[in-house]
């Protein structure tokens, strides 16, 4: 079902938004259920009405490899409800598991005590710091120095950034 799903949108998406569809599903289809088993192995109806099911997947990458930012389980939520639209949509699943008031509020709970966990540190560089190191960019001949400067310029997210092609800049590098 997957692979089915990501082959619908393939057309209708950004490469990029692909990219990171496919990312988040595969995430999710690594779960373990139990020692040998990933939730990929499962049968969709494995979700029916089971919304501890999708909080224990969201805690699990939470917790795992040093546990993923606020905002990347937001979207692995996001992707999961997606599919789970479209499985219930298409009648894999009876009862979507999302749509239980209790499951609601227990995700609200569990993304509320993530952010507070989470300190906040600046992210973006001062002037001088972003002047410095374009600068060095530039001056060892960094393959990268023009995706460097076109970040540093327009501030994209970043998988705005590294999905441009050649073919996106109107003065033709």
């Amino acid at each position: 079902f997957k692979n089915r799903l990501l082959a619908e949108r393939a057309g209708t998406v950004s490469r990029a938004t692909l990219d990171i569809l496919t990312t988040q599903l595969g995430h999710l289809c690594a779960y373990p259920v139990r020692p040998g088993v990933t939730l990929g192995a499962m049968r969709l109806d494995v979700f029916s009405g089971d919304g501890d099911l999708v909080l224990n997947v969201l805690k699990w990458q939470a917790e795992r490899g040093g546990g993923y930012a606020v905002d990347s389980l937001r979207l692995l939520r996001d992707k999961t409800k997606e599919l789970l639209d479209a499985t219930h949509s298409r009648g894999y699943v009876t009862e979507h598991p999302l749509h239980d008031a209790e499951v609601q509020k227990a995700l609200r709970g569990f993304f509320k005590q993530r952010r507070k966990e989470q300190p906040k540190l600046p992210k973006a560089m001062t002037l001088e710091q972003a002047q410095l190191f374009l600068g060095t960019a530039e001056r060892q001949h960094s393959p990268l120095f023009a995706l460097f400067a076109v970040g540093f310029g327009t501030g994209p997210r970043l998988g705005e950034l590294v999905a441009l092609q050649r073919e996106d800049d109107a003065y033709n590098w």
